[in-house]
């Protein structure tokens, strides 16, 4: 495979994890009575859906920025894999470093929940310590995701400059659906 391909297929890897962080905040964040009428419909699956959506994303920005070579050397589709194992001219080496150095920053909130229980169910933390999940400083996310961009588009710049990168996905209208069909359901319940 060559350059080009590998980092389209790192774009798809990118598409996909911004796609379930705007599908996170298209449900959990337009407003309390949003939130007040999914958990007064259905709690638990809605209070599930919220942290699986959640637990992914964490996981998913850490696999995004994960080293280059696995313990057991094996190449992995990261940032850092781009950087270090694609050969770059050094202007172009110089921008995607800088830019991976801030993903890595945004990544670092991570460490903890990836190692403990994002990619296996640590003992201790599972059973002694109380369950976290990770932070970050309020907007770092959306912050993340525009580093996201600006790292995919050198980079894909680099070898197809007219390419552009948007991470930028448009949502399917179906949470709107979902939103309104519940409503209904639950405007239909209190006239009967």
């Amino acid at each position: 495979m060559n350059h080009l391909e590998i980092i389209r297929r790192f774009v798809v890897e990118c598409e996909r994890t911004k796609f379930a962080y705007d599908l996170f905040h298209a449900l959990f964040n337009r407003g309390d009575w949003q939130r007040q009428l999914f958990y007064s419909t259905a709690p638990k699956t809605f209070g599930d859906l919220n942290e699986i959506l959640i637990e992914h994303f964490y996981l998913q920005v850490s696999k995004l920025t994960d080293p280059a070579r696995s313990q057991r050397k094996y190449d992995d589709l990261t940032t850092n894999y781009i950087v270090e194992c694609i050969p770059w001219p050094d202007q172009v080496k110089n921008r995607l470093i800088g830019v991976n150095r801030r993903l890595m920053a945004f990544s670092a909130h991570f460490t903890e929940y990836r190692n403990k229980r994002g990619a296996h169910l640590d003992l201790l933390a599972n059973t002694d310590q109380q369950r976290t999940l990770g932070s970050f400083p309020e907007g770092q996310d959306t912050t993340f995701f525009n580093h996201l961009e600006e790292f995919l588009q050198i980079a894909i710049g680099h070898f197809s400059p007219d390419e552009q990168i948007s991470l930028d996905i448009a949502m399917s209208d179906d949470v709107d659906g979902l939103v309104k069909a519940i409503e209904r359901s639950v405007a239909f319940t209190q006239c009967t």
